[in-house]
């Protein structure tokens, strides 16, 4: 019996790479949110029987804030299956339509996008999304206590080197006086430093009477990482 010959279809390693690569840095990014779920479940489970409802109802709406901008930067990263680079103000706007069409701010967090035409590599996009995402949230909670809307903006510019910076300021109260970040940092703020880090940046904060400062520094972005 004559034997038949199959062909197999033409595999694409460099696209069957970056799939894998998107997919596991989804999976990095699941992780850690999961992470920072558990830990203010544990927080919740030391406290009183009685939790108040809007402790609740804020937990609720960080968890559909921090999943919505996860389920974005999924379909951006599915989108862009070969993980080139991306326009980081078109990545940061996708976080911000997020919130919108949650309702979850309602009008409380004013945003000024300043972040067209840099350019940004898979990796640092997915960071920067989570990262930000995390920064507003926090901000339309705590920047005003009397409920005041939040005026939030977003500027990136180059460095001298070809890095990225990438300036987030609130116009709230600041920190508490005397914070101290090893004493009084919370879950989220320990997610945004290993983050940053897990990127090769840098993240600083600087509270004065005007408001709060995140400065995050990042390097040159390496191509194909």
């Amino acid at each position: 019996m004559t034997g038949m010959s199959l062909r197999e279809t033409p595999r694409q390693p460099f696209a069957d790479s970056a799939a894998v690569e998107a997919n596991h840095r989804i999976a990095n990014n699941l992780m850690a949110l999961g992470a920072l779920f558990m830990r203010q479940l544990r927080d919740i489970e030391k406290g009183p029987e009685t939790v108040p409802k809007a402790r609740l109802v804020d937990l609720v709406k960080d968890m559909t804030g921090r999943l919505n901008a996860l389920g974005r930067l999924h379909h951006l990263l599915s989108a862009n299956p070969a993980g080139g680079d991306s326009d980081l103000g078109e990545v940061l706007s996708e976080v911000f339509m997020g919130f919108r069409s949650t309702g979850m701010f309602g009008d409380r967090l004013n945003v000024h996008l300043d972040a067209c035409g840099h350019r940004v590599s898979a990796a640092q996009a997915s960071m920067l999304m989570l990262v930000v995402a995390e920064i507003a949230t926090n901000a339309a909670k705590y920047a005003h206590p009397t409920g005041i809307p939040v005026e939030f903006r977003v500027s990136a510019t180059r460095t001298r080197t070809g890095g990225l910076m990438l300036l987030i300021d609130d116009d709230g109260v600041g920190l508490p006086e005397g914070f101290d970040e090893e004493r009084d940092a919370g879950s989220g703020l320990r997610l945004l430093r290993g983050l940053v880090t897990s990127a090769g940046g840098r993240l600083a904060m600087t509270s004065h009477e005007l408001g709060l400062r995140f400065s995050i520094e990042l390097p040159p972005a390496m191509r194909h990482e």
